[in-house]
C-alpha cells in the first residue's frame, strides 16, 4: 500500500437541470358566473449521475510505455445521463350560482423516462428482468421517438351555503409524485455495475406514487369577528415505492442479489381538524386550532424495507402499522396584540405603534418501536451477571412504531415597534423561537421514550448513575456507565437529540 496523498474513495459528478414551458388560457362568461381555464406545462430534464468507488481499482498497470489496460472502472461504478420528459394538459371550469362555487377539472400527466431506458429495455445485455421488459412495453406507448406513460388526475372543489353565514365545502383530488431518478436508472448499464452487497437496481417500469385526498368541512361565521371551521380529511397514498430483493446475473454471469424498487406499499392518513378565530376591535386577534389524525401504512419511507433487509436478511412489511411521522395530536394557540397609535399604551412612553405576537404549540412526540428487557451482561471484571442492562428491539411486526415518545411543547414570540424616521417607518423587531428553551425529544431513546438526558459528559461521573433507569440505552448504543474493553457503538450524546434550542433574532428594517 502506498500513501497517494489523499485520494477520496468515491469519485462522483452529479447535476440536474430542468427547463419548464407553461401556457394557460382563461375565458370568462359575460356575467362572470362561468370561468374556464385550459393549459399545458412541459418539463425537460437533464440528469447526470457518475459514481466510481475506489477509482484506482482497474487503472492501467505498469508505466506509460508498458501499461496494461483492464476492463474495470473502479471497484464499482454507476454512470448514466438521462433526459426524461414530463408534463401535463389540464382544464378546469368554475361555476358560481346563488352562493354555490364549484370547480371541476382534470389533469392528464405524461412521463417519458427517456431514450436511455428505451434503448436498454431493448438491449438483452442490460440487467433488466424479462417481466419488467415486457411490462414496460405494454404500459407505455411510443410518440416522437420516446415511450410515454399517462395518468388522469381529477379534481373537484365545491362550497355552498346551507344557512346564513354557514358554508359547507368539499374537496377531492388526485396528485402524483415522480420517483427519484436513482430508483429508475441505477445499475441498468451492463458496463457500469455496483458490485457491493444488495446494491440498487433501477426499475424502468416504476410508476409515480399517487395521492388521493378528500376533505369535508363546515365554515361558521357567527359574527364579523368570530369564525369556526371544522373539517374531516382523508388521504390515501397508493403505489408507494418500496424495495424487493431480486436475483440477476452480473456481467460475469454470477447470480447476485439486488435491491429493486417496486410500487408495492400504501399509506393512509385520516383525521379531523378545527380552528376558531376571534377578533376584538383593531387591538386583538386570536386563533385556536387543533387536529387529531392517524397515519398508518406498510412503510414510512421508501427505504424502510431496504433497512430491514440489511438488518435481518428478509423483508416483512405485510403489517399495517403507525407510520414514523404520525403525530396524532397537534394543537396551536396564537394571539396578536396591536397598538398602532401615536398615543402610548397606558400612558407609558415607548408603548406605541407596537405589535406583539405570541404562539404556543403542543404536538404528540416522535413514534418509536419499543424494546424488551432481556437481562444483564456478564461483568468483565468479576464474572457476575450484573453489568449493563440488555434491551432488544421487539421483533413483532405489529409493534413497529407502536409507541409515542414525550410530547413536544414550545412557545414563540415576535415583537415589533415602528418609529417615524425621515418621513419613513423604521421597524425594530425581536423574534424568539422556543421562548422558554424547552427540551423536546426528536431522537428518542426506545428504552425511556424520551431523549437521552441532557448532561455534560466531561463533568458527569456516570458510574454513580448505574441504578438510574432513565440513563439505560438500547443495543447498539454505547452506555457510558459501563465502560470496558469490549464497549462499542456511538455514545448517546448527539446534540441533535432535541429540537433547536432558544433562538433570538433582532432585526431592523426601513420602509420609505
Amino acid at each position: 500500500l502506498v500513501n497517494n496523498g489523499g485520494i477520496a474513495t468515491r469519485f462522483h459528478d452529479h447535476f440536474a437541470e430542468e427547463y419548464t414551458v407553461r401556457g394557460t388560457y382563461t375565458r370568462f362568461s359575460v356575467n362572470k358566473n362561468h370561468r374556464t381555464t385550459a393549459g399545458f406545462d412541459a418539463k425537460f430534464n437533464d440528469y447526470q449521475w457518475i459514481d466510481v468507488i475506489r477509482p484506482w481499482v482497474g487503472a492501467p498497470i505498469g508505466d506509460d510505455e508498458s501499461a496494461t489496460q483492464t476492463n474495470r472502472l473502479g471497484e464499482s461504478s454507476d454512470i448514466w445521463r438521462v433526459k426524461p420528459r414530463r408534463g401535463a394538459l389540464f382544464a378546469t371550469h368554475q361555476i358560481r350560482y346563488r352562493g354555490l362555487i364549484a370547480n371541476a377539472g382534470a389533469r392528464l400527466e405524461y412521463w417519458a423516462p427517456g431514450k436511455y431506458v428505451d434503448d436498454l429495455v431493448d438491449d438483452e445485455r442490460a440487467p433488466i428482468l424479462d417481466g419488467v421488459r415486457e411490462a414496460y412495453r405494454n404500459d407505455t406507448f411510443k410518440l416522437f421517438g420516446l415511450r410515454y406513460k399517462l395518468r388522469l388526475l381529477p379534481k373537484i372543489r365545491v362550497s355552498f351555503p346551507i344557512q346564513e353565514n354557514r358554508v359547507l365545502f368539499f374537496n377531492y383530488g388526485h396528485s402524483t409524485k415522480v420517483p427519484h431518478p436513482t430508483f429508475v436508472y441505477t445499475g441498468l448499464d451492463p458496463f457500469f455495475q455496483d458490485r457491493s452487497f444488495f446494491a440498487d437496481l433501477g426499475n424502468p417500469n416504476l410508476d409515480p406514487e399517487v395521492d388521493i385526498s378528500y376533505e369535508l368541512g363546515l365554515r361558521n361565521q357567527f359574527s364579523s369577528n368570530d369564525v369556526l371551521n371544522v373539517a374531516a380529511f382523508w388521504r390515501d397514498k397508493f403505489d408507494f415505492i418500496t424495495v424487493e430483493s431480486v436475483i440477476i446475473k452480473d456481467p460475469t454471469g454470477r447470480e447476485t442479489t439486488r435491491a429493486f424498487r417496486v410500487n408495492g406499499d400504501f399509506a393512509r392518513v385520516r383525521g379531523i381538524e378545527a380552528s376558531y378565530l376571534k377578533r376584538v376591535g383593531s387591538w386583538f386577534q386570536g386563533q385556536v386550532s387543533g387536529s387529531f389524525s392517524k397515519a398508518t401504512g406498510l412503510s414510512s419511507t421508501n427505504n424502510d424495507a431496504l433497512a430491514q433487509f440489511l438488518a435481518r436478511g428478509d423483508i416483512d412489511n405485510t403489517f399495517e402499522t403507525p407510520l414514523a411521522w404520525d403525530r396524532p395530536v397537534d394543537l396551536k394557540v396564537s394571539t396578536t396584540f396591536t397598538h398602532d397609535r401615536d398615543r402610548p399604551l397606558f400612558g407609558v412612553p415607548g408603548l406605541n405603534r407596537l405589535k406583539l405576537y405570541l404562539a404556543g404549540t403542543f404536538r404528540s412526540g416522535q413514534r418509536y418501536t419499543p424494546v424488551e428487557f432481556k437481562g444483564r451482561e456478564v461483568n468483565p471484571f468479576t464474572g457476575d451477571q450484573d453489568w449493563r442492562p440488555i434491551y432488544e428491539r421487539s421483533q413483532d411486526p405489529a409493534d413497529r412504531f407502536s409507541e409515542i415518545g414525550d410530547s413536544w411543547l414550545w412557545f414563540d414570540l415576535n415583537l415589533q415597534r415602528r418609529v417615524d424616521v425621515w418621513g419613513g417607518d423604521l421597524t425594530i423587531s425581536l423574534e424568539v423561537t422556543n421562548l422558554f428553551d424547552q427540551k423536546n425529544s426528536i431522537i428518542v431513546n426506545p428504552v425511556t421514550g424520551s431523549a437521552y438526558p441532557d448532561v455534560d459528559p466531561a463533568t458527569t461521573d456516570f458510574t454513580t448513575l448505574r441504578g438510574d433507569s432513565s440513563f439505560d440505552v438500547g443495543a447498539g448504543t454505547r452506555d457510558p456507565r459501563y465502560e470496558d474493553p469490549t464497549s462499542g457503538g456511538l455514545p448517546p450524546f448527539n446534540p441533535a437529540r432535541f429540537l433547536p434550542q432558544r433562538h433570538v433574532m433582532l432585526g431592523i428594517s426601513y420602509r420609505f
